[in-house]
């Protein structure tokens, strides 16, 4: 993934602990595509010049350390560096347990479906 065109450094972030590396996330550039096939018109504030989405995952934690705020800290730390960067919006595909009470909202919310026409949890 660090290797692929639309990974972003600035956003791969680790969690340490006592030294020990315990969680990360990376993201990488997204685009939304229209039924016609038009990209989506996305509006971007900062240094970024054109619009882009971002995608993030792995988001990942080791077992021992989950269900501790660790997880939410890297998402937390990396919007916070995504906006700094001039980002808005962030497309995941995830268990919405993990995301909706965190203020994500359902792509239905927003007719934003899979290629194969399904909508993203």
């Amino acid at each position: 993934m660090r290797n692929h065109e639309d990974f972003i450094p600035e956003l791969a972030l680790v969690a340490e602990l006592d030294g020990k590396v315990i969680g990360n996330i990376m993201y990488t550039r997204a685009r939304l595509v229209d039924q016609e096939g038009a990209e989506k018109q996305i509006l971007t504030f900062g240094p970024v010049a054109e619009k882009q989405i971002l995608t993030f995952g792995p988001v990942s934690v080791l077992p021992e350390y989950q269900r501790q705020g660790y997880g939410k800290a890297l998402i937390q730390q990396s919007f916070q560096g995504a906006v700094a960067l001039g980002y808005d919006t962030v497309v995941i595909f995830g268990t919405p347990a993990n995301y909706v009470g965190r203020g994500s909202v359902s792509c239905k919310r927003h007719n934003v479906r899979a290629k194969d026409g399904r909508f993203p949890t």
